[in-house]
């Protein structure tokens, strides 16, 4: 091959290297770039209560991978259907230990130290023993008697970006005359939560 044929390969080849290095280098940019984390999803719980009675719940925050994140705050999930109760405290718990429970602070937790959401680092795992927990009370935002939501939806910075994911973990909140002889029936509630969470 001719000095003069080399040269005219020069630009295509020096073309294909800038391409080749442009996208090697936004693939990398793209597999580096934080990604909001899974939260694995939890059952169900209905809790009846009195008019006026906080009702407590737990939302595990166990995820797909470990990541440590900065929570800012946290709203219930809405279902179709159904009003959301007023969510009136908010707090992580490690390591996990209430179902559900009635006033506030949760008897189950007593002992227990209540750590505030705003600006909370959290150290997020896989592992079931190491996992926190986002503990919540709620209480009837009118005169309906049933309350459902399909979880919480927890914001949070992660590597100095904000992120909304959902932690699917249903409630329903049912306000009884009498807790221990309710007529509370949670069986249409629970189908339309479930019908909320993702497959």
């Amino acid at each position: 091959m001719r000095p003069t044929d080399r040269l005219r390969w020069w630009p295509f080849t020096a073309l294909l290297a800038l391409l080749l290095a442009t996208v090697l280098g936004v693939g990398l940019g793209l597999a580096q770039a934080p990604r909001p984390v899974t939260f694995a999803s939890d059952g169900i719980t209905g809790l009846p209560v009195l008019n006026g009675q906080v009702g407590d719940f737990g939302v595990i925050l166990g995820t797909t991978s470990d990541e440590t994140i900065t929570l800012q705050h946290v709203s219930l999930i809405s279902v179709p259907g159904y009003p959301l109760p007023t969510l009136v405290h908010a707090v992580v718990v490690a390591p996990p230990s209430l179902g559900s429970d009635r006033g506030w602070p949760p008897l189950e937790l007593a002992g227990d130290r209540l750590l505030s959401i705003g600006g909370l680092r959290v150290a997020l795992t896989t592992s079931p023993r190491s996992v926190s927990e986002l503990v919540y009370g709620v209480t009837a935002s009118g005169s309906a008697t049933m309350y459902a939501w399909a979880g919480m939806n927890v914001t949070y910075v992660l590597d100095g970006q904000q992120f909304s994911s959902p932690a699917y973990a249903g409630g329903a909140l049912c306000v009884a005359r009498n807790i221990l002889h309710n007529s509370c029936n949670f069986d249409a509630a629970t189908a339309a939560i479930s019908a909320v969470v993702p497959a």
